[in-house]
């Protein structure tokens, strides 16, 4: 994870699993994966404020 990343009060992460049909000395059906790292405005959290009886994650692409 890039160093700046870890400065930040929150970090946005998602792994989606994903196949890749054409990958060079692996089979169609082997599962590939995705990985999406950022961050967000340390001050403003609008899914917090919009959705206050979630019990769980809130992930927001």
């Amino acid at each position: 994870m890039d160093p700046k990343l870890l400065e930040r009060n929150i970090i946005h992460c998602d792994e989606t699993p994903i196949q890749v049909l054409k990958e060079d000395g692996k089979e169609p059906q082997t599962m590939s994966y995705m990985w999406l790292n950022r961050t967000g405005n340390d001050e403003e959290l609008p899914s917090s404020s919009m959705i206050t009886d979630h019990q769980g994650m809130v992930i927001i692409l």
